[in-house]
């Protein structure tokens, strides 16, 4: 009897177990201009941008993930969850698509993903989870917090301001700044000028055309393979050598031979950048 007891009180606390559920999400559009400046705001979840020819339309579709005890209150979270529009007032304002309907305090997660035209302007204010993005023309912007950030076939300005998490970003044309707090950065097969300021964790450029910048606040390896610019080093305060493997300067001794290491941490023939308003500076070696 005592046996029984225990089992009927018991069967009560397995039914109301939660579970984790993937409830659809339904698919929404947003008109755009051609070369039109869009802010995307996301909270928590993966988020994927891609790039496309023939439409004016950013199409937002994807799964959110929540933790329910059945799947009628699945079914309600999910539906809280939405991406709001705030056209632009001004000429110069911004369309602004933020996912909103996520509550701080739950584990609910919008894994989303965004098609855009290929021409707008994207700023991108990430939460934090993984980032996606290939395929755009006009550059991009992008502020996160957490989570990787994977960049690949991009044409334009890159702007890059992240606190945590690695950064890979592969092939591409145009300019590409990057200021990192912690996290692993990996820049290959781009064409156009790098600057990199890095506080922590290990760099690799490589197969980039274009002057590269480099500032290195902290600890983790870098390595420098086959570039063709000019070689910048304004700020190095990592213990560690700076290991290139070849770097070809439009003119100028190289700054190292292929597979050999400088004796310092910055390399012979970086250049420090010129004073405002005067002529370049002479090639600067490195503190004894």
């Amino acid at each position: 009897m005592r046996y029984r007891w225990f089992t009927l009180l018991f069967l009560p606390a397995v039914s109301a177990c939660a579970q984790s559920y993937a409830v659809r999400f339904p698919a929404r559009a947003f008109g755009t201009k051609p070369d039109q400046r869009v802010v995307i705001s996301t909270l928590r979840g993966r988020t994927q941008i891609r790039g496309v020819v023939g439409s004016r339309d950013i199409v937002v579709s994807g799964s959110v993930l929540v933790t329910a005890g059945s799947p009628a209150s699945a079914d309600s979270q999910a539906r809280a969850v939405r991406v709001t529009e705030t056209p632009p007032i001004l000429k110069d304002d911004p369309l602004v698509l933020s996912v909103a309907g996520i509550p701080s305090t739950s584990s609910t997660r919008f894994e989303s993903e965004f098609i855009v035209p290929i021409d707008i302007r994207l700023e991108i204010r990430d939460g934090p989870e993984d980032l996606l993005v290939e395929g755009l023309r006009a550059g991009i912007s992008i502020e996160d917090g957490a989570g990787d950030i994977d960049l690949t076939d991009m044409t334009g300005p890159v702007k890059i301001v992240d606190l945590d998490g690695n950064i890979f970003y592969h092939g591409g044309r145009g300019p590409v700044t990057v200021n990192d707090r912690r996290g692993d950065i990996t820049i290959e097969e781009v064409t156009g000028p790098v600057e990199i300021v890095d506080r922590e964790d290990d760099i690799l450029v490589q197969s980039v055309t274009g002057d590269l910048s480099l500032s290195e606040e902290g600890r983790g390896v870098v390595r420098i393979n086959n570039v063709d610019g000019k070689l910048v080093i304004p700020k190095w305060n990592n213990l560690a050598k700076l290991i290139i493997d070849t770097v070809w300067e439009d003119e100028g001794p190289p700054a190292a031979r292929k597979g050999e290491q400088p004796s310092q941490p910055a390399p012979a023939a970086a250049k420090v950048p010129p004073p405002a308003g005067g002529t370049a500076a002479k090639e600067q070696s490195p503190p004894k």
